[in-house]
């Protein structure tokens, strides 16, 4: 009888989302032996030194135990949506020292690449719905994407989305141009605020998307008491996250069954599921819908994908 050959070592694999980043490292069969966390990262972040020579540590803390033993690497990073960020990233790995660190090589990939490895499919769709919000496809090697593009662009039904729209229902309710909802003192309250002026000096103290992305969970707060301000919130977002996945159905002509892996905070938490998945029963009746609670798996396997494949090459 033939045996199967398995592969030895172990693989890291980073998840660098726009509010933290994850690194795990797995053996071969896929089992976590260690994880670290930092900061997230964005277009901004990629750009500077300190954020790369951080990732080395953090990512240096999690290959601790099997240093020399890691066979690649893979880290998949919010901002880097094209082969300019591609490429500057590379320079940036090969600065910071990142592959000596490790012993081993290091790739790089937009952060919705890794989510597909995550359920171990090969075609299918991924979204995340984190701090910002995208959408990827990958069909007979062909690959799609949506949004993506940053807050100005884009984003619609992220966090931060979803955040902003919270925190300007809070302030029409409080100076009368929209409803009385719940979620202006839960705002004000939050930032002990304790009028317009005052919430507008709040937040200009921490005016960064994690910031103000964190004031999204008040929308479910508020829903779960039966605000309807917050429901609308939050039906509009997962309406936006349907038509993004409708978006790479159409691209890339997907039908019948097919896998969807959704990601993120909204996701993982269950914020938006329920709302996604029902009208995905409706418009992709067939598709298999599944949560990734973490990508960093993901770029784990990928990695692993990445080791064979150089293994391959004569």
């Amino acid at each position: 009888m033939k045996m199967k050959k398995v592969e030895s070592g172990f693989f890291l694999g980073a998840d660098g989302g726009a509010t933290k980043t994850t690194v795990i490292v797995t053996d071969a069969a896929g089992n976590i032996v260690s994880l670290a966390e930092g900061p997230g990262t964005n277009r901004e972040t990629l750009e500077s030194k300190e954020f790369w020579h951080d990732l080395v540590k953090i990512a240096s803390q999690a290959a601790r135990a099997c240093r020399g033993k890691i066979r690649y690497a893979c880290f998949g990073l919010a901002g880097v949506d094209t082969k300019e960020d591609r490429d500057a990233a590379r320079q940036w790995i090969g600065k910071c020292g990142m592959e000596k660190a490790l012993g081993c090589p290091v790739a790089v990939v937009n952060d919705i690449e890794i989510v597909l490895p995550c359920i171990n499919a090969s075609s299918g769709i991924a979204a995340i719905a984190g701090t910002g919000s995208s959408y990827y496809g990958v069909k007979d090697g062909k690959t799609a994407k949506a949004g993506g593009l940053g807050a100005a662009l884009s984003d619609e039904g992220s966090a931060y989305d979803v955040a902003v729209n919270v925190l300007r229902a809070a302030v029409r309710s409080w100076d009368g141009r929209g409803e009385k909802t719940l979620l202006e003192n839960m705002v004000f309250s939050r930032t002990d605020a304790n009028d317009g002026p005052g919430l507008k000096d709040a937040i200009r103290k921490n005016p960064g998307k994690a910031g103000i992305a964190a004031f999204a969970k008040l929308a479910h707060e508020a829903e779960q008491k039966g605000d309807a301000a917050a429901k609308r919130i939050l039906d509009d977002a997962a309406r936006e996250h349907v038509t993004g996945i409708a978006a790479i159905i159409k691209k890339l002509d997907f039908s019948g069954s097919f896998e969807i892996a959704l990601t993120g905070r909204l996701f993982s938490k269950n914020v938006l599921t329920a709302r996604v998945r029902e009208a995905l029963d409706k418009t992709a009746p067939r598709a298999k819908v599944r949560v990734v609670k973490e990508p960093a798996i993901g770029a784990a396997k990928l990695a692993m994908e990445l080791y064979k494949q150089s293994r391959k090459k004569p």
